[in-house]
């Protein structure tokens, strides 16, 4: 009984693990965007503003 029950989770486990992973990578790959987007943005602020100190 109980090694049907694990057989059973680790079958679902089994199942879930590629579409959580697959998320996983999508969230991962969203953040970084998210991150070089905001780097880009904070590079641009900082650059209009010292343009804007020289004159």
């Amino acid at each position: 009984m109980p090694l049907t029950l694990l057989q059973h989770i680790s079958d679902i486990l089994d199942t879930i693990k590629p579409k959580f992973s697959l998320r996983c990578a999508q969230l991962m790959k969203q953040i970084s965007e998210r991150v070089q987007w905001g780097l880009f943005c904070t590079k641009n602020y900082a650059n209009s503003l010292k343009i804007y100190l020289y004159f």
